[in-house]
């Protein structure tokens, strides 16, 4: 995936990086990285675990050790 980002922005190693380049490692770093996080966490919502629902768990996991 990065390099295919890094050819999309036009990056070219061992020499002066233009504007373009410049941002697309700049969005790279900063944007695409939030984006996914941002992702990850509205699918996290789905998987909410209180209090309840752990109580749940551990029980079935002893009576299961049992």
């Amino acid at each position: 995936i990065l390099g295919f980002l890094l050819s999309h922005f036009g990056y070219q190693a061992d020499v002066e990086q233009t504007a373009r380049s410049l941002t697309g490692i700049a969005l790279m770093m900063t944007l695409i990285p939030a984006l996914f996080h941002l992702a990850v966490g509205l699918l996290m919502k789905k998987y909410l675990i209180n209090n309840e629902y752990y109580r749940d768990i551990q029980l079935a996991l002893a009576q299961k050790q049992a």
